[in-house]
């Protein structure tokens, strides 16, 4: 974006480190292609998902990510707008509006700012989604993590059943120990001191309205079935900013609408595994029993067919969903 002025405005509120760290930060290495990851950046290397089934099914599959450390990489991203000119803003935006002229935003203590552009990065609760678009993401699920001192490895485990409703618990590597987590109605399952996130799902159905843009948790871009928001969150932004460059936001809709990542398939296997029972999951994954993930998929189909539309939301969402 060279020639683009830009301002970035955060709150960098004294709970910054410790909110981007109630996260799994598992990201795969395509999820992080147009971010040139640093070494200090990444925490650990992942090779391995492992989903654990009632009935005792566990499905491994070959994998290759990170687990990054977010706050660490937020900072240089944020150093790089600086050295490239742009203007850092510590502040609460509390209003914003747009008119033929462009964006304005407000903040808490009445400064305003104004854009040709409005980038909306704020999370589950936009405040830009709210004031402008007036609409809401398809569900907001809320979800206990907390860190404990277990010897890591370069597995990400899943474990999944009637009980979560839809979601699972978990347990990430984490530097040198583990991030384990599950939805936090379940807080009081999850060993250690939990702290809770909120998650939005289901994208909203217009991304850009006149000159203001949503994208990641504000746009509601996670994924419907394995809720991570990181790889959408990267790509977004990467998307919008190419659309401003480029004076045309109509293509940073039409990148949403016709990726993947997109698909209805998610939103159907996240429909029915919400209602699943521990039975229906073991007849669902009798025969993930294979490392390679399409053998996995190819192996349930033919013998569980009446499940074909859901094994590939669930093969979509182990390549694209995170």
């Amino acid at each position: 974006m060279r020639g683009i002025d830009v301002t970035l405005i955060e709150r960098m509120t004294s709970n910054f480190n410790t909110y981007h760290r109630i996260c799994g930060s598992a990201v795969s290495r395509k999820g992080v292609r147009h971010l040139r990851l640093k070494d200090n950046e990444i925490q650990n290397r992942i090779g391995l998902l492992r989903l654990r089934w009632p009935g005792g099914i566990t499905t491994d599959i070959r994998v290759r990510g990170y687990i990054i450390d977010r706050p660490v990489l937020i900072a240089r991203l944020r150093e790089e707008v600086s050295d490239s000119g742009g203007e850092i803003v510590t502040g609460s935006v509390t209003e914003v509006s747009q008119d033929e002229n462009g964006c304005t935003a407000v903040l808490s203590d009445g400064r305003e700012f104004h854009a040709d552009y409005l980038i909306g990065a704020d999370g589950a609760f936009s405040v830009v989604r709210k004031k402008i678009f007036g609409t809401e993401p398809g569900s907001i699920i809320k979800v206990a993590e907390s860190y404990i001192d277990s010897p890591p490895d370069g597995n990400l485990i899943f474990k999944i059943g009637e009980k979560y409703r839809g979601l699972y618990s978990w347990s990430f590597p984490c530097g040198s120990g583990r991030t384990v987590g599950t939805s936090a109605d379940l807080k009081s399952e999850v060993a250690g001191s939990p702290l809770c996130r909120c998650t939005p799902t289901g994208a909203v159905d217009e991304l850009i309205n006149g000159r203001a843009i949503l994208i990641g948790d504000a746009g509601g871009l996670a994924n419907h079935v394995s809720y991570g928001g990181l790889r959408t969150a990267f790509e977004s932004a990467f998307e919008a900013a190419s659309a401003i460059d480029k004076g045309d936001l109509n293509q940073y809709q039409n990148w949403w609408s016709n990726s993947v990542k997109s698909s209805m398939g998610f939103g159907d296997l996240h429909d029915l595994v919400v209602s699943m029972t521990d039975y229906d999951y073991s007849e669902f994954s009798s025969r993930m029993n294979h490392r390679s993930l399409y053998l996995n998929g190819l192996d349930s189909v033919i013998h569980n067919p009446k499940y074909f539309r859901y094994y590939i939301g669930c093969l979509q969402a182990l390549r694209f969903g995170w």
